[in-house]
């Protein structure tokens, strides 16, 4: 099947069901096939995740390569808990609260030398503020003061950095939590698992689960979409 489109060698206006719909799982209304680029990205976490709690790793050290919107959603699922500051980055990584702080001072952010440094090195002789002597904006300078107040209150310790799973009972990495955690914010409009649990044949289901979707092959849409039909039936 085309993605929002209907299937090549099907009567036209029988798959006219967007695809979108289709890869949402069951309780939200669809049928559960799973978007191969959400669970991709999903898996490819499991590199970062590793690089944080698997050391024995033949791969450790090397850098892991996430595009924007992976590292995003792995910065957005974790939780780290700064101990000496040496595997946490200190720009990008979610330690400061919650937060990382270049979402804290996205200005300063723009105007720092080095934005690779860890939250020891950034630290060590306020490495973090090299290059911050260009700022020539008030939102900057106000943005540096909160980040400044903020890093007042951290110390380092002796033990390392973890790092937990937001979206796990027990704080640890899973797949089905990284996949389901793209789709946050989605509801369903419909109890759709009791239509789903339902003891009927499959094909019943599927006509009820179309007929809620709006997507029955009536023959408006049929000849809307460019096929054959009676207009008057």
């Amino acid at each position: 099947m085309e993605r929002g489109s209907r299937c090549r060698d099907a009567h036209p206006g029988h798959c006219l069901v967007n695809w979108r719909r289709v890869q949402r799982s069951k309780r939200l209304g669809g049928l559960g096939v799973k978007d191969l680029s959400a669970f991709n990205r999903a898996l490819r976490l499991r590199w970062a995740w590793f690089k944080w709690t698997d050391q024995s790793r033949p791969w450790t050290g090397m850098p892991v390569h996430l595009n924007p919107i992976e590292r995003a959603l792995f910065q957005l699922s974790t939780t780290i808990t700064i101990g000496n500051g040496a595997r946490t980055s200190f720009w990008h990584d979610r330690w400061l609260d919650g937060e990382a702080p270049k979402d804290i001072a996205p200005d300063c952010f723009r105007w720092a030398w080095r934005k690779n440094h860890s939250v020891a090195a950034a630290l060590t002789a306020r490495q973090w503020m090299r290059g911050l002597h260009r700022m020539n904006t008030e939102p900057a300078a106000r943005q540096f003061v909160v980040l400044w107040n903020r890093l007042q209150q951290v110390r380092l310790a002796d033990q390392e950095d973890t790092v937990s799973w937001r979206f796990t009972a027990n704080g640890t990495y899973s797949a089905s939590s990284a996949y389901d955690v793209q789709f946050h914010g989605s509801f369903g409009d419909q109890n759709w698992n009791t239509i789903l649990r339902a003891k009927v044949e499959d094909k019943t289901k599927f006509f009820v689960w179309l007929l809620l979707q709006r997507r029955l092959p009536t023959n408006d849409r049929i000849i809307k979409h460019g096929g054959q039909a009676n207009p008057i039936c």
